[in-house]
C-alpha cells in the first residue's frame, strides 16, 4: 500500500461524509477506471483505421503478411509503410487487450 499526502482542508470536508480512506479509495477506482476507458477508446480507434485502411483484422492482416507470399507483394507495391502501419497496429492490438485486462481487474473487486 502507498502512503500519500492530502491536504487537510479536504480530509475534513470528507470526513463529514464518511469514511475518508473509501472516499478517496473510491474516488481513485473512478479516475482509473475512466483513463482506462479513453486508452481502450484511442487503442479501439487506431485499429479501426488500420482495419479500414487494409481490410483485415490485425491477427489476419499478420498472418496473411508472413504466409502469404502474393499478399505481401502486392502489399509492399500498395503501400510503402506497411511495415510502419504494422509496427503500430499491433503497439495499439495489443494495447487494447492489455488495456482491457487492466479494466476487469480493476472491475472484478
Amino acid at each position: 500500500m502507498t502512503t500519500i499526502a492530502i491536504d487537510q482542508k479536504y480530509v475534513d470536508i470528507l470526513n463529514s461524509f464518511g469514511d475518508v480512506t473509501q472516499q478517496i479509495e473510491e474516488a481513485v477506482r473512478q479516475y482509473t477506471v475512466e483513463q482506462i476507458q479513453a486508452e481502450i477508446k484511442k487503442c479501439a480507434s487506431e485499429n479501426a483505421n488500420f482495419e479500414e485502411k487494409y481490410g483485415l483484422t490485425y491477427a489476419e492482416f499478420k498472418a496473411r503478411s508472413v504466409l502469404d507470399d502474393e499478399f505481401y507483394n502486392n502489399l509492399r507495391q500498395i503501400e510503402q509503410l506497411w511495415e510502419r502501419d504494422t509496427i503500430l497496429w499491433e503497439f495499439y492490438s495489443e494495447g487494447l487487450e492489455a488495456w482491457h485486462g487492466r479494466l476487469n481487474s480493476i472491475l472484478q473487486h
